[in-house]
């Protein structure tokens, strides 16, 4: 059976939709791994559609990027003069030069041309490559020869061992007027290709983003540094697992991190929250989210006494009953996130 790829899963997905998926949910569902664990069948296409109705409903809340407020006065003016600096050095690398002599010898790209010529050069270049991950034994040596790998003896794949993923690289680009990264899936050895590959280099040494190196290596739209990035990762099935990522200038003081932090907690994070007490984390614990089957709360509240001092002991099962859902929905932070109503 033929393995998906981006392509073929995005289209399957606007099948099922009935629409088009929205830019900004489907780099989502990429970002979140769900699109891949579907293309490796760890998932099904029901399972991507579900989530892509979960984050298509809360987009304008949490999917758009958290921008710095205090980027004002002389730090807005620090941060745009070591971003031009940094945008001078990368434009005289030697690898840069020599992509911009090879693919844009008519000069950068305009703003608004940066999308088109991505997508005719995709066109053109044809169905994106393939890559297959699979388990060397210690029979094979890799070696490095003229900047590639080599396996030796020869290797063959076959049933066993089995490959173990199916892989393709990815473009990453946008525009300054997106507020999400758009993605291409590219041919090994192509013009894109080697564009990811100088992009990759360019957001490692100078801590850009991918997409935002693409956009200066054609465009020479200046990547600009703010004091705080500030990212959500919102997982809707175990809302507890939820992150809030910071990238923080280490000019910044503590008082303005904390600041910062607390600002956009307040966006996320429902106000109710409160930290449980060790009798409810242990009561949690013991429950794991439902009753034996078969068993009934006054039994298991039995269970629980026998084990417990005389403080954490219940005389009415059914208040046992509700502290232990409750517990493990405070645990499993079902009431976590600030949802908008739906």
């Amino acid at each position: 059976m033929q393995v998906p790829d981006y392509e073929d899963i995005r289209i399957e997905l606007s099948r099922r939709l009935g629409y088009e998926p929205n830019e900004e949910v489907w780099a989502r569902l990429i970002d979140e791994d769900y699109v891949r664990e579907t293309r490796e069948q760890t998932a099904g296409i029901e399972y991507l559609e579900e989530k892509y109705h979960e984050f298509d409903r809360f987009q304008e809340r949490l999917l758009e990027p958290e921008k710095s407020a205090i980027d004002i006065g002389p730090r807005q003016i620090r941060l745009q003069i070591l971003s031009d600096l940094i945008a001078h050095q990368a434009a005289a690398e030697q690898s840069v030069m020599v992509f911009r002599q090879e693919y844009l010898s008519e000069g950068l790209l305009k703003r608004e041309e940066i999308v088109e010529w991505i997508t005719s050069k995709a066109a053109e270049e044809g169905s994106a490559s393939r890559y297959l991950r699979f388990p060397i034994s210690g029979d094979h040596k890799v070696n490095r020869c003229n900047g590639r790998f080599v396996v030796e003896p020869p290797l063959t794949i076959s049933v066993a061992p089995p490959s173990t993923r199916v892989e393709v690289e990815v473009l990453c680009y946008s525009t300054p007027a997106d507020r999400w990264v758009r993605r291409t899936p590219v041919r090994h050895g192509g013009t894109l290709d080697k564009l990811r590959m100088l992009s990759e280099i360019l957001a490692s040494r100078f801590r850009w983003g991918e997409a935002q190196a693409t956009t200066f290596i054609l465009a020479g739209i200046t990547p600009l540094l703010s004091s705080v990035r500030v990212g959500f990762r919102m997982m809707l099935n175990q809302p507890i697992s939820s992150h809030i990522n910071m990238e923080i200038d280490p000019t910044l003081t503590p008082e303005e991190v904390a600041e910062q932090y607390r600002e956009f907690r307040a966006k996320v994070i429902a106000s109710r929250y409160r930290s449980m007490t060790e009798k409810h984390l242990r009561l949690a614990e013991f429950y794991g989210g439902h009753k034996p089957e078969g068993t009934t709360w006054a039994a298991l509240m039995d269970k629980w006494n026998r084990g417990q001092d005389r403080r954490w002991r219940y005389a009415r099962f059914e208040a046992f009953a509700r502290d232990c859902k409750q517990a493990w929905r405070r645990l499993m932070g079902r009431d976590l996130l600030k949802l908008p109503d739906l």
